[in-house]
């Protein structure tokens, strides 16, 4: 919320300023994500059921249309299996 009130604050004096956005990347580090080679993607490990059950977060770059540059965050199951998939669209990673 500070970021804001200073931004609007510099409308009005003339030396307006962009709030510094932190990088996914190192958002995705700060949460426990790690470089997966093989997938090529930051990942992260969630188990469950005293560890018997593994679920891999995974946060893959992509080239898309128009050649922009995106984000697909996937949740992939102990059989490798992709249950869920979206495009990243910014926020809390």
């Amino acid at each position: 919320m500070r970021n804001f009130v200073e931004w609007v604050k510099s409308l009005f004096s003339g030396q307006v300023t962009e709030p510094k956005v932190k990088p996914l990347i190192e958002t995705l580090k700060e949460k426990g994500y790690h470089w997966d080679e093989e997938l090529e993607s930051w990942v992260r490990v969630w188990t469950t059921n005293n560890d018997t059950e593994k679920v891999l977060e995974v946060y893959k770059q992509f080239n898309g249309d128009n050649n922009v540059n995106g984000w697909k965050v996937s949740m992939i199951g102990n059989d490798g299996n992709v249950f869920y998939e979206e495009d990243y669209k910014g926020g809390v990673a």
